[in-house]
């Protein structure tokens, strides 16, 4: 009887809830509300480069399953978000086929009022075509970092992987040929417009077991009966 009990342990093992968080969704977006190039990349010609954005007006939409509490603590989608970013570089520029990327770490806020919508400290990566206008600074955590406070969102829905994509356009550079180039081993002084995208995996515990579960759940069963049956006949 024991092997029985051992089989059925192990075809109910098989049959558990999946945690689903694999993929990620996007829980943010924002634009500017006005474009006028307010991102700043400043070369202090010493090998580093910083990217800074000071109190510009965004537009953001937000995905209130992530949201700690119904209307998301007062946050208005409404009315205009506040946006800061501060980063640095952190190893030099490297070019290869025709791609500039540089490493980066730092942080940015969205604020709404007195409301932290989402302040994070990150470490991520810029890259772009070279001479290009639109780069990307693009984390994901892991391996990259990602990690904040909020006054509205959930952080046990914000699961890794996580992590976000800021877009610049318009990127203009005082180097000769414009674009993104690199100088003094590290991204250009110049200048931008950004909107992005934020992403998590969220926790969703689903009571459907996965297909294969189900195969081996039956196969298990199916090895039981055909034991249980044997040994009557014996």
């Amino acid at each position: 009887m024991r092997k029985y009990v051992g089989m059925l342990a192990l075809a109910m093992a098989l049959f558990v809830p999946q945690v689903a968080g694999a993929a990620t969704i996007t829980f943010m977006q924002f634009q500017e509300v006005t474009f006028n190039a307010p991102v700043d990349f400043v070369n202090d010609g010493s090998g580093n480069t910083s990217i800074t954005v000071t109190n510009i007006l965004v537009d953001v939409g937000l995905d209130e399953t992530f949201c700690l509490n119904v209307g998301c603590d007062g946050f208005d989608d409404t009315q205009d978000v506040t946006f800061n970013l501060n980063a640095a570089s952190t190893a030099p520029a490297t070019e290869v086929g025709g791609v500039v990327t540089q490493k980066y770490a730092g942080s940015f806020s969205f604020t709404q009022g007195g409301i932290n919508l989402l302040t994070v400290t990150f470490s991520d990566e810029l890259s772009g075509s070279t001479g290009g206008s639109n780069p990307g600074l693009n984390a994901s955590d892991p391996p990259d970092t990602f990690s904040g406070t909020s006054d509205v969102l959930d952080p046990d829905l914000l699961l890794a992987p996580r992590g976000f994509a800021f877009s610049f356009s318009a990127f203009t550079s005082d180097a000769p040929g414009g674009g993104l180039r690199i100088v003094d081993a590290s991204v250009a002084t110049g200048t931008a417009d950004i909107s992005g995208t934020l992403n998590a995996s969220p926790l969703e515990v689903s009571e459907v077991p996965e297909p294969a579960s189900l195969v081996l759940l039956g196969s298990g069963l199916a090895a039981i009966a055909t034991r249980v049956r044997r040994r009557r006949k014996a």
